[in-house]
């Protein structure tokens, strides 16, 4: 490995061990990209907190759901996330859910 520590860390003065190797350049599923393009050494947890651009990903709730007020699952109405995050699914004797 060229670079054993992560990047983004030893950027913020930490020294933590680089497990993933990272696309500097999203390959947006082109192959040639994604085999050729220029990789980073990232630790595992700065690689999963970027998104697909390589953007800080927002944080999650507690319940899992976006914290991001732009995200896609906020613009519905607050009833209806409600209603999503309190629902729970009972399996049923047979295996299918409720």
């Amino acid at each position: 490995m060229i670079e054993p520590l992560c990047r983004l860390c030893l950027a913020r003065g930490i020294v933590t061990p680089a497990t993933v190797a990272d696309h500097v350049v999203s390959h947006g599923g082109d192959y040639t990209a994604f085999r050729l393009g220029p990789l980073r050494s990232l630790c595992a947890d700065c690689h999963n907190g970027l998104d697909g651009k390589n953007a800080p990903r927002a944080p999650v709730l507690e319940d899992g759901t976006p914290s991001d007020p732009r995200h896609p699952w906020n613009a519905g109405s607050s009833a209806t996330r409600t209603a999503a995050r309190s629902a729970v699914i009972f399996p049923s004797r047979d295996g299918v859910s409720d």
